[in-house]
């Protein structure tokens, strides 16, 4: 039957309006209802990102992509490959049909080294697209550099997570850390590219004879590497705006002496070459990881927004932070044991004499073996707060507290996977792990209970004057302390200027 002639149930244009709204079953469904709706919902059929995992997934796709002289082709915007094995066929039919996405922007390999080494003619046939906007590249190796470096597109944002474990046998013999550095695989597309994002991804530390540089490049992200040897990053992203780092040594912060005097000496080493280029940032928009990651890095540019994990542990660099960075707006995330400090000096470092928005959070675990108990005088906490931001003049504090409690005792079954209580033993019945329960009232928790954060925030407004917007928030899972917010602002009256 030609389905061109069935009489359709509305008028269609309010079908296709339909299609273009509904989800993609829906869409697969409209197509078998007219020729004309077979041609035009295609197209709303590839909206969302297609995502292809192995032979079956591939095939379906491209017997999808062949009808009306391959024009779909067209529409596709998004592609993934996830991790599966794919055959040689399948593989050479894929090279062969994926030319026609000339208009694809957006393109993730979930398993590039992989898929890439299996099948290299991949390589030429992503590569030759013209419109690729985003890349995603995750355990990536040497192959997935090869198509990196062949590409010329017209790249916005490249995201590298993970570098391949790939077994011995696997690893090239000759392997310099030039041929993983982004800056140098991405070259061709350093007109055009804005974000880069780098996740557990060597490479950091190539030395080049020189450096491509990407005048286009706003946003860096590096996480999870050993301290990196950052100089070079004002030589190839002279106009960087937002900064991320989370290093390897930040979260693993349990520092002796040795310890110590290395992260002084990595600091001195990342200063020292920084200073000693011609290329520098005078300022940075923003900068996100934590207090030990900045200091490591050795820039001495000013950062106008700064958000920061602060601990007992990385108190001690905090000082030379706020020296070098004078951040205007600070967030804070601050550990139980600087909470409870007596006096706490961080909120007294010169080097918040500019701040103009300050936010704190505080998350707490009260009671239990390894848990903050909850000894904290918040009235005299507030009290520091109220003086910094009077003599920094500040507009803006917000502050966030988050309390949780260990509840005593509990079952193994609900710590381990490799416990399981054994068949027709309930957790009642099962011992318990010894671990002292909660303190049944703290001061912290008095004063959650009896604090009226609507007072609190008209206290701040009145003892800093400078203040136009507070905002207190207290989040806790004890029955015994509900959880409570506050937002106050103040508004001025407008100056009126007489000539």
């Amino acid at each position: 039957m030609d389905t061109s002639q069935l009489k359709l149930p509305f008028p269609y244009d309010v079908l296709v309006t339909i299609a273009s709204l509904a989800d993609r079953n829906c869409r697969l469904a409209f197509l078998a209802a007219s020729r004309s709706l077979h041609l035009d919902c295609g197209k709303y059929v590839l909206d969302d990102p297609v995502i292809l995992h192995g032979d079956q997934s591939i095939t379906s796709f491209i017997s999808f992509m062949r009808p009306h002289n391959h024009s779909r082709w067209r529409h596709l915007r998004s592609l993934c490959l996830s991790p599966a094995s794919i055959s040689s066929s399948v593989a050479e039919v894929l090279v062969s049909e994926i030319p026609r996405a000339t208009n694809l922007q957006s393109l993730q390999f979930e398993d590039a080294e992989h898929q890439l080494r299996a099948y290299p003619d991949l390589i030429p046939a992503f590569a030759a697209l013209p419109a690729i906007k985003h890349i995603v590249i995750e355990n990536g190796y040497t192959y997935a550099c090869k198509m990196l470096e062949a590409t010329h597109w017209p790249l916005d944002s490249a995201v590298f997570r993970v570098l391949a474990d790939l077994s011995p046998w696997e690893y090239p013999d000759n392997d310099p850390q030039q041929s993983l550095y982004p800056a140098t695989i991405l070259r061709n597309s350093r007109a055009t590219l804005r974000t880069l994002e780098c996740k557990r991804w060597t490479g950091r530390d190539a030395t080049l004879l020189t450096y491509p540089v990407y005048p286009m490049l706003e946003s860096l992200s590096v996480v999870g590497v050993w301290g990196p040897r950052p100089a070079h990053w004002a030589i190839s992203f002279p106009n960087l705006k937002r900064l991320t780092v989370r290093t390897v040594e930040s979260d693993f912060i349990d520092m002796d002496q040795n310890d110590l005097a290395e992260r002084v000496a990595t600091r001195a080493r990342n200063l020292n070459e920084y200073e000693s280029q011609v290329e520098h940032w005078n300022e940075l928009a923003q900068f996100h990881g934590d207090v030990l990651d900045f200091y490591l890095l050795g820039f001495t540019c000013r950062i106008q927004r700064m958000s920061l994990s602060l601990s007992a542990k990385t108190l001690q660099f905090f000082p030379t932070v706020m020296e070098t960075a004078r951040p205007t707006h600070l967030r804070l995330s601050i550990s139980s044991k600087l909470l409870s400090q007596p006096i706490p000096t961080y909120l007294h470092d010169p080097g918040l004499a500019d701040l103009k928005s300050l936010e704190l959070d505080v998350d707490v675990w009260v009671g239990g073996k390894d848990g903050y108990e909850g000894d904290t005088d918040m009235v005299g906490f507030l009290g520091h707060v109220i003086d910094l931001l009077r003599r920094a003049s500040t507009q803006q504090f917000t502050f966030h507290l988050s309390v949780q409690q260990f509840l005593g005792p509990v079952p193994h079954s609900m710590l381990s996977s490799s416990s399981w209580p054994e068949p027709g033993v309930s957790d009642e019945q099962e011992e318990p792990l010894t671990r002292p329960p909660a303190s049944p009232f703290s001061p912290l928790k008095a004063w959650i209970k009896e604090v009226d954060l609507d007072a609190l925030a008209r206290r701040f407004f009145e003892q800093v004057s400078s203040l136009e917007s507070v905002e207190l928030q207290i989040w806790s899972r004890d029955p015994q302390s509900s959880s409570k917010s506050a937002q106050l602002s103040r508004v001025r009256e407008p100056v009126d200027a007489k000539g």
